[in-house]
């Protein structure tokens, strides 16, 4: 997951932390969520505070 961090100029573990982030994970793991759902959350999640980071 580092690789993806740095491929994409991303602080180490911001794609670990959004994806195994209880809030993400937990409805994941106890099936109230699909992995296509789980999926969409984490792109939504990822999506909003890399905008956040740039505009920093």
């Amino acid at each position: 997951m580092l690789a993806v961090d740095r491929r994409y100029g991303l602080p180490e573990g911001t794609l670990a932390g959004t994806a195994f982030h209880p809030d993400h994970l937990l409805p994941a793991i106890t099936g109230r969520v699909t992995d296509e759902e789980w999926r969409a959350g984490v792109s939504a999640a990822l999506a909003g505070s890399v905008w956040w980071w740039i505009s920093s």
